[in-house]
């Protein structure tokens, strides 16, 4: 097989790979490395795509066995990766003491990766590394045997065609066992089986891994095997993501301040209300401003105040336990970890909070633009504070956190509109953020499905955020409508009762059964009793021949309201007078004017209102137990004597005597009626 050398230098090669690249960091061990994945648009004339991706579990075992190994070789021993793709071994190597770090890989757009990511990590790294394009499945390696301490390459055996060059290669550097100077390789590699049809066509899997077999089988007793299950290697290996690097992150924070600021202009100021008033008149006919929502605004504005305070109490009382009780679990659990560092940029989210909260609860009275004010800039710095410091695999930056912290941001607020901008920059900032620094599935093109993966959450959350405030929002405003109809009907019934006050002797509110709801002390005084009247029915104190009269007023009220087909618009009967004779608790009748009118109380029940104007005027009187039985004792009295001159006449009538001796005892008996009259 004919040999292939292509040696390039960096600075040969093409730069117009640069663009669309999103930095990430990688921990391997002890050592941090920062990696750059690159997007799609850089695969395009590839032949071999895998270079593109990072295969961490194959170089996380690798990495477990690599300090052992450098520590046996001399110090600052030369190392050859082949196979590099991201470089993350060789950089691994040259962050761990290697003089020389040579990178290999077929692809020149891989390769120039791995350059790349070898300068991104320090100076010092990018000087001890360097690259050459070489296939090693084309023959023999360039070098001569023994040219290298120390041979790595990770994930590399993912055909069965591939193990022997492999093998080959590594016969090829090492030379004889008897060289001065011999050579040691590393390979990591993460176990796979095949899956394949067997001859019955059910699909079936490969037992051992062939590629792996093979490549033990050439090399024979050589080959020394170190399996890691999944969870060393996670703890070995673990991946934080920062949002953006530094110059992406500085270009987007300033996109999304003005987004932010913008979202929260849109809240409805003083100059865009004006705005929106000239284009309305303008454009559209003039309506009548409506009188309920001014007030339901107004309200909503206090009640933004409330919600603000209220938050920021409860935030007060739960922050400081729950801080601690943070840190003690960071410090238990977390010591040796990055994300120790996440918890402390945490906290001092926290104490930001804490300190606008202070400010907040402080202030006896606070108009509502000032306390939107001061959410505007809560938000603002929960979110740059939040993506500047706080590594994207943080609890913090999870979905659900997030969401929780927008609803709560948006109840606050009340304002629906203020949440759908807010969760639109949202959107823009976090989905372009997971984009850059998400990890690459394997084998996967970052395309449209990648976008989708890291930008479809955000939308589904903002939508489900918003919805919840919307939801929110219109419940409480029909509550405040509702609330501000009911006091507008009390104010109306309290003007309507007092002014029945004035004209009319008394009046009283009944129930749909004629029963009294409430009425005042003029009642009780022009039925001459004490006793409690409601819940007594008002037609008892009627007396028996307008009975039937009143009944059928009130009926026809009943009547008008049950018949209307908008039981909204018709809220009250037409007013009615009817004169009609009552009965004061003693039994004495009096005639009286009685006004009615029925109405619906905000239940849709009936409800009726009336007046009494007494037609005698009959003095107002002191009333009292002794008044009342003297009234009863003299209605007896009378009773009686009416009885005992009807007593008298039919017995006249009955012995026939003559009409004059009739009628001149007719006359003798009337002094006794007029003297009953007169009580």
């Amino acid at each position: 097989m004919e040999e292939q050398e292509r040696c390039v230098s960096p600075e040969h090669l093409p730069s117009e790979i640069s663009d669309g690249v999103a930095a990430r960091s990688l921990v391997l061990g002890d050592v941090a490395i920062k990696l750059e994945a690159i997007q799609a648009g850089l695969r395009r004339g590839c032949d071999d795509v895998t270079g593109f991706e990072l295969w961490q579990h194959a170089t996380a075992a690798a990495c477990k066995v690599l300090p052992e190994v450098l520590e046996k070789l001399r110090p600052g021993p030369a190392v050859l990766e082949l196979g590099c793709g991201l470089g993350a071994l060789g950089i691994f190597c040259a962050q761990s003491g290697a003089s020389l770090v040579l990178l290999t890989d077929k692809e020149l757009p891989v390769l120039h990766l791995a350059v790349r990511n070898a300068a991104a990590n320090s100076i010092a790294t990018a000087a001890r590394c360097d690259a050459v394009a070489y296939d090693f499945t084309q023959g023999r390696p360039p070098w001569r045997p023994g040219a290298f301490d120390l041979v790595v390459a990770s994930d590399v055996l993912f055909l069965d065609r591939l193990a022997r060059p492999l093998h080959a290669t590594f016969e090829a550097l090492s030379g004889s066992c008897s060289s001065a100077r011999g050579m040691t390789s590393v390979l990591g590699h993460e176990v796979r089986r095949a899956v394949y049809r067997g001859p019955d066509g059910e699909p079936c899997v490969e037992p051992e891994d062939s590629a792996l077999q093979e490549f033990l089988q050439a090399a024979g007793p050589r080959a020394h095997v170190r399996k890691s299950s999944a969870e060393d290697v996670k703890d070995q290996s673990h991946q934080v993501f920062p949002s953006l690097d530094g110059a992406t992150r500085a270009i987007v924070l300033r996109g999304l301040l003005a987004g932010m600021l913008a979202a929260h202009a849109i809240c409805q100021p003083g100059w865009l209300q004006s705005a929106k008033s000239l284009l309305k008149r303008c454009l559209s006919r003039s309506t009548d401003v409506d009188g309920d929502s001014v007030r339901v605004d107004a309200m909503m504005g206090q009640l933004k105040v409330s919600n603000a305070k209220a938050a920021v109490a409860i935030f007060m009382h739960v922050m400081p336990p729950l801080s601690l009780f943070a840190a003690c679990v960071s410090y238990l659990f977390q010591s040796d970890s990055p994300l120790h560092d996440s918890a402390s940029h945490f906290h001092m989210i926290l104490l930001g909070y804490a300190t606008a909260g202070v400010a907040t609860a402080m202030q006896e009275s606070m108009p509502p633009r000032s306390c939107e004010l001061g959410m505007v800039f809560m938000n603002i710095a929960c979110a740059i504070v939040t993506m500047a410091c706080v590594p994207a695999d943080h609890w913090f930056v999870a979905s659900p956190i997030r969401l929780a912290v927008r609803i709560l941001i948006g109840i606050g607020s009340m304002n629906h509109r203020h949440v759908a901008l807010l969760n639109l920059a949202y959107i823009a900032s976090y989905g372009y953020g997971n984009f850059a620094s998400a990890q690459q599935v394997p084998g996967m093109q970052a395309g449209y499905g990648t976008v989708a993966d890291c930008v479809l959450p955000e939308v589904v959350t903002s939508v489900l955020a918003w919805a919840i405030l919307y939801f929110v929002e219109s419940e409480v405003k029909k509550s405040l409508r509702a609330s501000i109809h009911v006091e507008s009907a009390q104010s109306e019934i309290s003007a309507f009762q007092a002014m029945l006050n004035i004209f009319c002797d008394a009046q009283a509110e009944l129930d749909g059964d004629l029963r009294i709801l409430s009425s005042d002390s003029k009642l009780n005084r022009l039925l001459r009793t004490t006793e409690e009247l409601q819940k007594v029915q008002l037609v008892n104190y009627v007396a028996d021949s307008d009975k039937p009269r009143v009944l059928d007023l009130i009926k026809k009220s009943n009547t008008q309201l049950a018949s209307s087909s908008d039981p909204v618009a018709v809220l009250h009967s037409t007013a009615h007078m009817l004169h009609a004779q009552m009965l004061s608790a003693s039994g004495g009748p009096f005639g009286v004017q009685i006004f009615h009118v029925c109405r619906r109380d905000i239940h849709g029940s009936l409800r009726h209102l009336i007046g009494f104007c007494d037609e005698l005027r009959r003095p107002p009187e002191e009333i009292d137990e002794h008044f009342i039985q003297a009234s009863k004792a003299a209605w007896e009295s009378k009773k009686q004597e009416e009885q005992a001159f009807f007593l008298v006449r039919f017995f006249l009538e009955c012995v026939g005597k003559k009409a004059g001796h009739a009628t001149s005892s007719e006359n003798q008996m009337d002094f006794p009626l007029k003297s009953a009259h007169s009580y």
